[in-house]
């Protein structure tokens, strides 16, 4: 697992376990292809719920 100690206690009062999961996953998979996805072409590519 990427996400290991100190980040999992810091994001634990903010997500819950499976979105900690989740991001640790695709955090690892970007270190593994080593550059960010493409924007989406079926949707507008901005955050969701807009902040």
């Amino acid at each position: 697992m990427l996400l290991e100690g100190n980040l999992v206690d810091l994001f634990a009062g903010l997500l819950s376990e499976d979105e900690i999961a989740a991001l640790s996953k695709r955090a690892q998979e970007l270190l593994e292809i080593r550059k960010l996805p493409h924007p989406p072409t079926d949707r507008p590519a901005i955050p969701w719920p807009p902040v």
